[in-house]
């Protein structure tokens, strides 16, 4: 697993508006998942600047053939501005090379934490 980390995470809070998007992608095999990781890891940089922009996660899915992405955005013009600029467009069909997405904008509407009387491991 890779970790990269330029600031603070995002506290998540249903009050504060943000936008979550979420979006897979499906694969033919495990190579592909690894072509399309390290493409996104290639590109990021065109979103994590850009206004709005919080947090991205990505995620290989345990089957092999699939991969995930979790980011969240101050706004939906936010997440609308930061996919349609012409380098996010770019690094869009360069993944598409890997595989299939899908992707949908959610408002955040729970965040339930573990309970604090629970005993730590």
């Amino acid at each position: 697993m890779t970790a990269e980390r330029t600031g603070t995470a995002p506290r998540l809070d249903p009050a504060d508006g943000g936008i979550c998007f979420i979006q897979t992608w499906e694969m033919a095999a495990e190579a592909q998942v690894d072509g399309w990781l390290a493409t996104m890891h290639e590109r990021i940089h065109v979103l994590t600047s850009r206004p709005g922009f919080r947090s991205m996660s990505l995620h290989r899915g345990l089957d092999g053939t699939h991969a995930a992405v979790y980011a969240q955005w101050d706004s939906q013009r936010d997440l609308q501005a930061g996919r349609d600029g012409v380098p996010a467009r770019e690094g869009h069909t360069a993944l598409a090379q890997w595989g299939r997405e899908t992707g949908h904008a959610y408002l955040l509407e729970a965040v339930y934490l573990p309970d604090p009387r629970r005993p730590l491991r």
